[in-house]
């Protein structure tokens, strides 16, 4: 039985230095990752710790950067162990949630977890910062998928990383990913000691028969035999040579769209949100709190089904607002989920109301952010 302590994932900054890793840490590996979310939320992630060792790890104070919102860090709470050739499940939402495609409880839940769909790098840490294992690529990932929804899992006697293939414990029957579960190779049975090859009995010895010699029979001459008639074969009439079929002139390959620019998380933020108006248009405003302008064209919003409303190609300049008037999908009187993504699928920014982070705001009124990033309730609307 697995023995561990639930609770939430302490949120941490990720600005600190890491010790390179030395040998003799515990063998703690990172062995699942689903940055790509699910058909119910693109937040619906999770990340999968696997012990390798013969013997159970206290991963109390651990740290996996680079896997909470705005690239902070996740500290496992105290009081988490996992057990000899165990995992551990930390996701964004637990067993039962409207969000979720997974039918096991996790281990750890937490809202903080967010993964990046771009430039992903985590690193497992232990308290004293020594890294223990890490996993990193550049732009999209190489491996998962968002369509279809996949994970990434590892291959535990290689360590390399592919895409699942496989499904369980999750109730989309589209979706591919193990969380929960790792497959171990399977040991060789032992091959059975031949047994040594009986030697053969000697036969009895016989005695030796006399055969008495056949009687001579008399020389005849040989018949004479006739030679045969000559066969005649029919003349062949050579086949025609086939004509020679033109090669065919390839087709000149189309030239690979350029790849649009990234952006990192914060680069545009989530500013003022109207979910229950009086006059029955609901918006979305975004605010550019950077010093460079940026181009919308490709950017998106969805709602917490996934519902995405793009933008217009329209260029938004530095400390300027952009409001989506209408987003598909309508967002919801009583909570709600609201993502941002960049053209390339980054989730650039994020925020939830109607929970922990944010309170509900009632008819005709607004949710803002303050310039400290807390959001408040406000009857003074200023749509853009």
């Amino acid at each position: 039985m697995k023995i561990y302590a639930t609770g939430l994932i302490i949120f941490l900054s990720a600005l600190f230095a890491l010790p390179a890793g030395a040998e003799g840490p515990p063998q703690v590996i990172i062995s699942e990752i689903n940055w790509a979310g699910s058909s119910l939320s693109t937040a619906d992630e999770w990340i999968e710790l696997y012990n390798t060792t013969l013997e159970s790890v206290d991963l109390s104070g651990w740290i996996l950067t680079g896997s909470a919102t705005s690239g902070n860090s996740l500290s496992i709470e105290e009081g988490t162990v996992i057990e000899a050739q165990d995992v551990i499940l930390i996701s964004n939402y637990p067993l039962g949630h409207e969000k979720t495609t997974l039918t096991i409880e996790p281990d750890l839940a937490t809202t903080a977890l967010s993964l990046p769909n771009s430039d992903l790098e985590i690193m497992l840490a232990m308290p004293d910062g020594l890294v223990v294992d890490e996993v990193a690529f550049s732009g999209t990932p190489d491996f998962g998928s968002t369509d279809p929804h996949a994970s990434m899992e590892r291959d535990l006697e290689t360590l390399e990383w592919l895409t699942s293939t496989g499904q369980v414990n999750l109730s989309d029957p589209e979706q591919f990913g193990s969380p929960g579960m790792v497959e171990l190779a399977p040991e060789p049975e032992p091959t059975p000691a031949s047994e040594p090859t009986p030697e053969p009995e000697p036969e009895p010895a016989t005695e030796p028969v006399i055969e008495e010699p056949a009687p001579e029979e008399p020389i005849l001459d040989p018949p004479v035999e006739e030679e045969p008639e000559p066969v005649l074969e029919p003349e062949t009439v050579p086949e025609p040579t086939p004509a020679s079929e033109p090669t065919p002139i390839p087709e000149p390959e189309p030239t690979p769209e350029p790849e649009p620019d990234a952006y990192w998380l914060g680069d545009i933020l989530i500013n003022e949100i109207v979910s229950d108006p009086e006059d029955g248009v609901e918006w979305i405003e975004l605010f550019n709190p950077g010093t460079d302008p940026i181009l919308l064209d490709g950017w998106f919003v969805a709602d917490g089904t996934g519902r995405e409303t793009f933008l217009d190609p329209v260029t938004l300049r530095p400390k300027s607002f952009y409001v989506v008037e209408d987003p598909a999908g309508r967002l919801n009187n009583d909570g709600d989920d609201v993502d941002l993504f960049d053209p390339r699928g980054n989730r650039i920014d994020q925020m939830s109301y109607g929970s922990d982070d944010a309170p509900t705001p009632k008819k005709g009124e607004s949710l803002a952010r303050s310039e400290d990033g807390v959001w408040f309730v406000t009857t003074t609307i200023t749509k853009g």
